[in-house]
This record gives structure tokens, sequence and C-alpha cells, in this order.
């Protein structure tokens, strides 16, 4: 048996882990924060909101959004909800 093949989305989120860019690296950090969590809309906005500030200024940073909406939308299609 062999093991289950990540998901274009984990692949994704390791790849900016893996960046030499510092601030691609945070956002793949703050992005598997996110993931933790089972994946609805709700749910990534109540976990937009109880990130560490760092993470989430990772994120804003990483995508150069601010607006919250708008920040949670970008989650949303990012990981596919």
């Amino acid at each position: 048996m062999g093991m289950a093949k990540p998901s274009s989305v984990e692949r994704r989120i390791a790849r900016l882990q893996r960046s030499a860019d510092p601030c691609e690296r945070a956002g793949g950090y703050a992005l598997a924060a996110c993931r933790r969590d089972p994946l609805s809309e709700g749910s990534l906005y109540i976990r937009l909101h109880s990130l560490p500030p760092v993470h989430r200024q990772a994120l804003e940073a990483l995508w150069g959004i601010e607006d919250p909406w708008r920040l949670v939308r970008r989650l949303r299609r990012f990981f596919g909800v």
C-alpha cells in the first residue's frame, strides 16, 4: 500500500513554505494553519479572524490584500471552497 499523493493545495502550501522569499514562507505557514480546520466559507472567515496577527499580516502581504472580505474570498479560491 502506497501513501496518498498530496493534493494540489498541499503542494502549493509546501512550495510556499520552501520559498526563498520570507513573505511567501510566512504565507505558506499561515495557509497551513488555515488548512487544519474543516473548510467552509464560514470556517475560513472565523479562522481568518482568529489567526495570530503575524499570520494574517503574512496573508495580506502575500496577496496584497488588506480588506478582510477580499482576503476571505481569496482564501476560498485558494482552497476551492
